[in-house]
């Protein structure tokens, strides 16, 4: 259940700042990017996103911020699904370095929120299965 999923990404002119150091704000941009291919990945969003009647809204989205990361620095984000729990899906993500130096870390809270009645809702069966292949697979 430990399954890491790394994005690799040199740091752009674009990303950073007027010191040089990469602007807070690519960091949640980052998580977005990795939760989407993980989502992709086991088939969430096909199977979800388009036919359904839920949706998954960012609850809460944290980073502590450990070294300022400087244009041009290869970087990995790794992100991992957690195992979930009742309405929320909940993903672990660390900035690193190519060779370990970790940048960042944070978390990011998804919530399954019926379209139609505006609430937030249980995982249901085939959500539960989906994500299991995920995990286990």
């Amino acid at each position: 259940m430990n399954k890491w999923h790394v994005l690799n990404h040199t740091v752009l002119f674009r990303e950073c700042d007027a010191s040089g150091h990469v602007h807070n704000s690519n960091y949640f941009r980052w998580f977005e990017d990795a939760r989407f291919v993980i989502s992709r990945q086991m088939g969430l969003i096909d199977a979800y996103c388009e036919n359904e009647d839920i949706y998954f809204p960012v609850l809460e989205s944290k980073c502590k911020f450990t070294v300022p990361i400087k244009n041009g620095t290869k970087i990995l984000i790794k992100t991992k699904l957690e195992p979930p729990v009742v309405a929320k899906l909940m993903f672990t993500h660390i900035v690193t370095g190519e060779r370990g130096s970790k940048y960042a870390e944070g978390t990011t809270a998804i919530g399954t929120v019926s379209k139609t009645r505006g609430l937030m809702i249980g995982l249901d069966e085939r959500l539960k299965e989906i994500i299991a292949a995920y995990l286990n697979g």
